[in-house]
Formats: C-alpha cells, sequence, structure tokens
C-alpha cells in the first residue's frame, strides 16, 4: 500500500467521495442507535467539503493505481490532558478493501511519522472500536446514552 498526501484533483474528488462514504454510514448508525441530529440527518456531499480546508491533513491510500481508503486527521489539544494531539478524524477503507491490513499500515505510519499522541473517537458500540483497541489504543473515555419513553 503506498500512502499519499492529498495533492491532485483526482486524488481531492476520490477523497471527497470516500468522505461523504463515512457520512452516510455514520448517519445510518446515528439512526440505528437513535441519535436525532439534523445536522447528522441532512448532511450532504457539500458539507464534507469542510475536510479540504488547510487545518485537515488528508491522505488516500493506493493499491497499485487504485486509491482504495483515506484519512483525515487534524492537530488539537486534548480534551483530557491539556497536550497538542493528532486527531483521528476520519479512516475509511473501501468494503472491498477491508481486512487487508490497510488501516493497521496506515496507523503504524502515524506513529512513525508524527511526533505527539494519536487520539481517536467513535461510538462505543461502533465496530471502529474494535479495530482502535486491537491496535493498542487506550479508552479515555464512555458516554451513555438511553431513550426515555415520554416523547
Amino acid at each position: 500500500m503506498k500512502i499519499k498526501r492529498v495533492t491532485t484533483e483526482k486524488e481531492k474528488k476520490e477523497y471527497l467521495k470516500m468522505e461523504y462514504e463515512v457520512s452516510i454510514h455514520f448517519i445510518k448508525y446515528a439512526k440505528k442507535v437513535g441519535i436525532k441530529d439534523s445536522k447528522i440527518e441532512n448532511y450532504t456531499l457539500e458539507d464534507s467539503k469542510k475536510y479540504l480546508a488547510p487545518e485537515y491533513i488528508k491522505y488516500v491510500f493506493y493499491e497499485d493505481e487504485i486509491i482504495v481508503g483515506m484519512a483525515a486527521l487534524k492537530y488539537k489539544v486534548s480534551d483530557y490532558d491539556n497536550q497538542k494531539v493528532l486527531e483521528l478524524v476520519d479512516l475509511y477503507i473501501k468494503k472491498e478493501y477491508r481486512n487487508m491490513n490497510y488501516g493497521k499500515i496506515f496507523i503504524d505510519y502515524l506513529l512513525n511519522n508524527y511526533k505527539c499522541r494519536i487520539e481517536a473517537s467513535c461510538y462505543y458500540n461502533a465496530p471502529a472500536n474494535k479495530f482502535y483497541k486491537k491496535l493498542g489504543f487506550n479508552q479515555l473515555e464512555t458516554v451513555y446514552s438511553i431513550q426515555s419513553n415520554k416523547k
């Protein structure tokens, strides 16, 4: 797998398409667990363009000449200890290329090329939790939610 920062128009276009696919998965998951938020429910491809802003570090992953995945990161101050961290905002591998270690290869790339802690967040029962735990991420917080009976 080749890891490359997004630079070309072709990469930006493919990156945006995958970023939107991430949002579709997120919308379905939010609906499944009962999260109602009009910002989430009405998310569009146009909304995904915010990730093209300069503060986001954008990568695409190539297998041969095919883009098979992407990631978005940004620096921030951690909510937990006020240290500068690299936040993994999105990591997405196309369905037909999953379970081939692309995500692990990218996390290893980050660990070897950035000099700060990496934080990632996802909903508690989301499949990504298993992935992050398997790679050695520590869980920093758990938030619980339950829907009341009264509407």
